[in-house]
């Protein structure tokens, strides 16, 4: 994979970084619905517009998906997979958990992608057969063999449990 095309896919998704860190903001609240849709589409627009120009003219051959959600085999070729801005609900309700992704699929095989948290000012990248980097620095897979001592994590939806009289959280009663 070419360093070039690498270089300059990471400037594009940082350059859509910074625009989506104008529009982004820890105070923001839509008083509805049909505003936060507004400000949802808003985002992946301004986004798209800002990656399509940069990475066509890195790479003029590729066609163009920024459908995260789309389905089935892609045609043969090369294409650009965007995700304008993963975790948009969370960015548009002030949360810093959101990000830019880019992938290239080539014949259905990932040979590139981008990842850019704006918040953090995380860029992770990845091209196939030489790994992954954060901030230009080499990812590696943990030396544990083991579960002792590893941190896991787990979530539960706020609706199974429910505040109890003593200040802390308890599973709903039965009804």
């Amino acid at each position: 994979m070419s360093q070039d095309l690498l270089a300059a896919t990471v400037a594009a998704v940082r350059q859509a970084g910074a625009l989506m860190m104008t529009r982004y903001s820890t105070e923001s609240r839509q008083p509805g619905l049909p505003e936060l849709l507004a400000d949802l589409q808003a985002n992946d627009a301004a986004v798209v517009d800002t990656l399509r120009p940069a990475l066509t003219e890195a790479l003029p051959s590729a066609g163009w998906l920024n459908d995260e959600h789309g389905a089935g085999p892609m045609a043969a070729g090369e294409w650009w997979l965007i995700d304008p801005v993963g975790g948009n609900v969370n960015a548009v309700h002030g949360m810093p958990d959101w990000n830019i992704g880019v992938s290239l699929v080539r014949d259905g095989r990932p040979v590139l992608a981008a990842v850019y948290f704006p918040v953090l000012d995380e860029m992770f990248t990845a091209t196939e057969g030489d790994g992954a980097f954060l901030n230009g620095v080499r990812l590696r897979a943990s030396v544990k063999t083991s579960l002792d001592g590893a941190l896991t994590g787990t979530a539960r939806p706020s609706q199974v449990t429910t505040p109890n009289s003593r200040g802390g959280w308890a599973p709903p009663s039965p009804r």
